[in-house]
């Protein structure tokens, strides 16, 4: 007998069926067919991490609750797995690491700290181990796997509450080793609600000593998984190659492709090898390795459906088509699992779609899966309007940052805005999915971010004017008087458009 939240679930993949099988042609993609391309589709549920350019101080208690996992309580967490689900994705992977008890719970006290210039001293877990543990739970009892992502050797000290001054430590360092042993036992006692772990060594992991070598990280690995075997007899693991051919983030000597460690020797045979899955790409040479070599295959899919250091909404639709719809067909055989980022929580509901969309049938489409989306969440009389201002975002806002803006695109962002404030939302309009934010808070998000991006432009394009005035050698008092009068963009105490304005606050200080 279903209980009311599986009866729920039930009803929302029925909708979802609805709305691909409606007579709209924004909504008439080809009916699933045969086995998933993907077999087994992965959200990784992250949170927002400015770069150190981008942060600025109003990162408030308000946008932390609203946009950090960490902060929403179990049931609306739940509501999340059920989305997930509907979407497409039968997998979850969470995370039980230092960087999240920044997120949950926040804030520490400024006077406390200098992030991002260096790290708090201490900090509170809070409830986060617990309650992931309780999402790990009810995912599987909906059907969905639970995969635990571990930091193998960026420890957190538990018996302190603080992140050790090297966080990154050294494997023949016996101090060290105390520290990660207890790391790993803590890590440990999630085992009976996961699946699968992967353990992560590059972006933070490495070390400087002379025994930092990848044959090192190998070993950690393996004592890692024999510690939560002694919880869960049955649970997989996988040893990521993220980012361990970067130059920049790759500490472990002695690493250069993916033959290193299947030649090596050290890791358990059922230990699975995971690829970097950077933006969508992905070697496949290296997923044939590693499947003649009689592994399985995973990706870990990172700035795919999301962007982590540049908190906003970010229409990463393009991207996700490039990254599926270009697999080659047999990469239905050689990959076992592929996991997407999910970061700006409740921004990012629509690229989360189209990956889930997609991983199951790449012949769909990124734009046909989107308008889908907007189909079942704003109804198909917003349907135009909602594609038109998605595409005025896409067009306007940066991935990573901003350069020359054109009058003619600050005309597009005008018009997107405009668009955004005339969605309507009729009463009693239900969404075809479970939506971890209902449809009239999400057009209202709409209407922010793109005032946002309107503001910045008007600014901008201000600013490139002063800078003329400045090499054209006007006056002092005239460069004054036109940078007083530039346009100015309001703080965003209440939502996430950091792109814009901490880009804002860094231009105008270079013309102060």
């Amino acid at each position: 007998m279903l209980n009311e939240r599986r009866l729920s679930l039930a009803v929302s993949a029925l909708l979802v069926l609805a709305v691909l099988t409606a007579g709209s042609r924004a909504a008439e993609p080809q009916k699933q067919t045969g086995e998933p391309f993907i077999k087994i589709r992965e959200v990784i549920w992250g949170d927002p991490h400015p770069t150190r350019d981008l942060w600025v101080s109003y990162f408030t208690d308000t946008i932390y609750q609203k946009y950090a996992v960490g902060n929403w309580d179990i049931d609306r967490l739940r509501t999340y797995v059920d989305m997930i689900k509907v979407f497409g994705f039968n997998s979850l992977q969470l995370h039980d690491v230092w960087q999240r008890y920044f997120d949950a719970g926040w804030r520490i006290p400024p006077e406390e700290w200098n992030f991002p210039k260096e790290w708090p001293k201490k900090i509170d877990p809070r409830d986060w181990p617990e309650k992931m543990d309780a999402v790990a739970d009810y995912a599987r009892s909906i059907g969905l796997r639970t995969s635990l992502f571990i930091w193998g050797n960026t420890a957190f000290d538990h018996r302190t509450n603080t992140i050790p001054p090297r966080h990154s430590l050294e494997p023949d360092d016996p101090a060290a080793l105390e520290i990660l042993e207890q790391y790993w036992d803590k890590q440990a006692e999630h085992a009976p609600h996961f699946d699968h772990i992967v353990t992560h060594w590059a972006d933070p992991g490495g070390c400087k000593g002379p025994a930092c070598t990848i044959e090192a990280a190998m070993r950690f690995h393996n004592e890692i998984v024999r510690r939560f075997r002694k919880k869960n007899p049955t649970i997989q693991s996988t040893f990521s190659l993220w980012m361990l051919q970067s130059s920049r983030f790759n500490k472990w000597r002695g690493y250069k492709n993916v033959h290193t460690v299947l030649d090596s020797g050290i890791l358990s045979d059922d230990v699975m090898l995971c690829l970097d899955g950077n933006g969508g790409k992905i070697n496949l040479a290296e997923a044939e390795a590693i499947t003649k070599a009689g592994r399985k295959v995973g990706v870990w899919g990172w700035y795919l459906a999301d962007t982590e250091t540049r908190p906003s909404l970010h229409m990463r639709t393009n991207t996700i088509g490039n990254a599926f719809g270009k697999l080659p067909p047999k990469m239905h055989d050689l990959i076992d699992w592929y996991s997407v980022d999910a970061i700006n929580h409740t921004l990012n509901m629509h690229n989360l779609y189209v990956a889930g969309r997609l991983m199951r049938d790449p012949k769909v489409g990124a734009q046909t899966a989107l308008r889908e989306f907007i189909v079942g969440a704003f109804g198909t009389q917003n349907a135009g309007t909602v594609e038109k201002v998605f595409r005025g975002i896409a067009n306007t806002r940066g991935v990573w940052g901003y350069g020359t803006l054109s009058p003619a695109n600050l005309l597009v962002a005008r018009e997107a805005h405009k668009l955004a404030m005339g969605i309507t939302i009729p009463n009693g309009f239900e969404p075809a999915f479970p939506m971890v934010i209902s449809p009239k808070e999400l057009a209202g998000e709409l209407v922010a971010q793109t005032e946002a991006i309107v503001e910045f432009y008007e600014f901008s394009i201000a600013a490139d004017k002063v800078k003329q005035m400045q090499k054209e050698g006007a006056g002092q008092d005239k460069v004054k008087a036109a940078i007083a009068n530039l346009p100015k963009a309001k703080t965003p105490t209440e939502w996430l458009t950091n792109m814009e304005y901490a880009s804002y606050l860094k231009k105008l200080k270079e013309l102060k």
